[in-house]
């Protein structure tokens, strides 16, 4: 078993005291600059930028653009630091698929819902038959699991699936 003392890092020449230095820190962050530089040299220079103005000065928008750019680069560093690649690119695989499954829904369902019913009165819909419908179309379609893990996720996928 690999205690905190024991802790090896996966990025070459650092140790697990080197988290604990100041300078051995900064030697990290010189090695994220580097690969960063070598891998996205724009994306790169926009972080140089914003660190050297601590955003002062930068639109809300720019700025959180910036570190939504940034954090996959930051997130896989971190996960090579201490070995969790493999579970790094699981989750992050996951999180992809949630945000097609949502943003298909947002852009599919719900954006073009107001006129696939243009010109209808819902007051004149039989909402208890409506919900009756679809409750049996959720549990035809989707697993169990799958609606016990995320209803919310698993129904927009189902949603998607049908349109």
């Amino acid at each position: 078993m690999t205690n905190a003392s024991t802790l090896i890092l996966g990025i070459p020449g650092f140790s697990y005291a080197d988290l604990y230095d100041p300078a051995r820190l900064s030697d990290l962050a010189g090695c994220f600059d580097a690969e960063l530089a070598a891998r996205d040299e724009a994306l790169f220079q926009s972080f140089e930028a914003y660190r050297n103005c601590r955003g002062e000065g930068m639109q809300p928008e720019a700025v959180s653009e910036l570190l939504v750019r940034l954090a996959p680069e930051l997130g896989r560093f971190v996960a090579r630091l201490f070995g969790v690649e493999r579970e790094h690119d699981a989750q992050a695989a996951l999180i992809r698929a949630d945000f097609d499954t949502v943003f298909a829904y947002k852009s599919e369902i719900v954006a073009k819902s107001a006129s696939r019913f243009k010109g209808e009165d819902p007051a004149h819909w039989d909402i208890g038959e409506i919900r009756r419908q679809f409750d049996r179309l959720v549990l035809m379609a989707i697993d169990e699991e799958a609606l016990k893990a995320d209803r919310e996720a698993a129904i927009a996928g189902l949603a998607v699936r049908v349109k």
